[in-house]
């Protein structure tokens, strides 16, 4: 999957997202919100209630690229 043009160009396209400081900033579309929060990998992220905000947007959206990256590394 790694070496497919798909995975190639969704890797691509995360890399739209990333700010000037190293950090991801994904459209709050992006990060579904379900009634208790957001989730990712079954954890609820709780990371600030003021969800609105860029700084809880980045701090989510850092979070989810970090996670595809881990499980990319532990797959190899």
């Amino acid at each position: 999957i790694r070496e497919s043009e798909w995975f190639e160009t969704v890797m691509r396209n995360i890399e739209r997202f990333r700010t000037e400081n190293g950090r991801y900033l994904f459209p709050d579309t992006a990060l579904p919100e379900l009634r208790e929060g957001r989730w990712t990998d079954g954890v609820y992220l709780a990371y600030d209630e003021r969800k609105h905000l860029p700084e809880s947007l980045e701090c989510e959206s850092t979070f989810r690229v970090l996670q595809l990256q881990r499980i990319m590394r532990d797959v190899l």
